[in-house]
């Protein structure tokens, strides 16, 4: 596989798993109104960042730095993106 297709499919992993974060975040929650005990966080937020992070150990193993670096720069851009969305209007949290 190229560089390209590696960035891509790590990325989109990547992002799933920061949307997940994002569902599962208790001051979102709390900012949304929503009840706070249905948000689950024990053991599975450490969990869902290491999913986050788990592309990076496949890239370093492929020797893919080129692709590594786009990765990283992606998931650091979607991240903020992510934590800027209101939460008021946030669809996808509904």
């Amino acid at each position: 596989m190229t560089t390209v297709a590696y960035s891509l499919l790590t990325v989109v992993f990547s992002t799933m798993f920061l949307l997940q974060l994002r569902r599962i975040d208790p001051k979102r929650a709390r900012v949304l109104d929503r009840d706070t005990a249905l948000v689950f966080g024990g053991t599975s937020k450490p969990l869902f960042w290491g999913l986050v992070f788990a592309p990076a150990i496949m890239l370093l193993s492929l020797g893919d730095i080129a692709a590594l670096v786009v990765w990283f720069a992606a998931i650091t851009v979607i991240g903020w993106l992510i934590s800027l969305q209101h939460p008021k209007r946030d669809v996808l949290s509904r």
